[in-house]
């Protein structure tokens, strides 16, 4: 499951993961960028793997609530639509209770809050924050060894 498509690369890199394995769907949340066409969402994505793709278009504040109760549980969660604090601690809180054992959750440009952080320290068995040496960004790689119950006591 991803938040933020936009054109569609990373969202056609899981695809074609997906493909290799010879199972799985993800499921996409994002609305147009303003002023493009609604069509621009997943643009990158190929036809020979949009077999795999569910494209649920609106914002993930409004659709990820419905959406989840009626999935699998999920074994891979991508943060990278809007990257407010608020935002990004609300996904992250949502998609918790439905993560399977063994789930990853990555969010794009953590740089500019703790959310992502806080959260993963407090949910993840382990997690990592990797900035870029190019440009002054960050994601998050936090990873659920447990899934679908409340994460080990810490002592």
């Amino acid at each position: 499951m991803e938040t933020g498509v936009a054109l569609g690369v990373t969202t056609a890199f899981i695809l074609e993961a997906l493909e290799a394995g010879g199972a799985g769907h993800l499921h996409s949340i994002d609305v147009p960028p303003f002023g493009a066409s609604p069509d621009a969402v997943g643009a990158a994505v190929p036809p020979r793997l949009r077999h795999r793709w569910v494209l649920h278009r609106g914002s993930g504040r409004r659709v990820l609530p419905r959406l989840l109760p009626g999935l699998e549980p999920v074994s891979l969660f991508v943060h990278d639509s809007l990257h407010t604090a608020y935002n990004i601690r609300r996904e992250l809180e949502l998609v918790r209770p439905f993560l399977a054992p063994g789930a990853v959750v990555v969010a794009d440009d953590v740089q500019d809050n703790r959310a992502f952080e806080r959260f993963a320290r407090r949910e993840a068995e382990r997690f990592h924050v990797v900035r870029e040496a190019s440009k002054p960004a960050a994601f998050g790689v936090a990873f659920f060894d447990s899934g679908l119950s409340s994460p080990p006591a810490r002592h």
